[in-house]
């Protein structure tokens, strides 16, 4: 049968980085496609990109400092569970659903700021995500690469080799 240890070690000759790249552009087709499909369920009730309230958060004072320690929260809790499953048996598959997650979020909202605004939509995405994206992006990347060569030292190895965790930690 396939083990976990046969699976890892197909992905490390296969080049695991060409994995990730599949695996989000699969999420961003698969976010396109259900964001084209299922439109009418959605675009009526997404506040989102209503105008009056685009027009209300730009007129409103917002606490940069409370927004950004929300987010910088957010998202040291998302590094920290899949840090913590990537020492895990279930650490490839889950950087691989991680990985596929991102990709369809990015592909659900172009989708949806494009049927909602049309070419204007992919202008929103990019001023609403490239300031965090300039930070959030490498520190993925790091985190699946890193993360998978960890999780094949761990559960690939032979029994008389130790891992040194401290090659894995930028």
């Amino acid at each position: 049968g396939v083990t976990l240890k046969h699976l890892l070690a197909f992905t490390y000759r296969i080049g695991y980085k060409r994995i990730f790249v599949v695996c989000l552009c699969l999420g961003v087709a698969l976010g396109t496609l259900l964001g084209n499909l299922l439109k009418g369920y959605y675009m009526d009730q997404f506040v989102l990109f209503d105008p009056q309230y685009m027009n209300a958060i730009a007129e409103s004072e917002i606490d940069k400092l409370s927004v950004a320690q929300i987010a910088f929260v957010s998202y040291i809790k998302s590094f920290g569970l899949m840090a913590l499953f990537i020492t895990t048996v279930i650490g490839t598959p889950c950087i691989y659903g991680h990985c596929v997650y991102k990709g369809f979020t990015i592909g659900f909202l172009i989708t949806a700021a494009t049927i909602r605004y049309g070419a204007k939509g992919i202008l929103f995405f990019l001023m609403y995500y490239f300031p965090q994206g300039l930070i959030i992006v490498p520190m993925l990347a790091m985190l699946y690469i890193k993360g998978y060569e960890l999780n094949y030292q761990l559960f690939s190895r032979k029994e008389h080799e130790n891992v040194r965790l401290s090659q894995y930690i930028p």
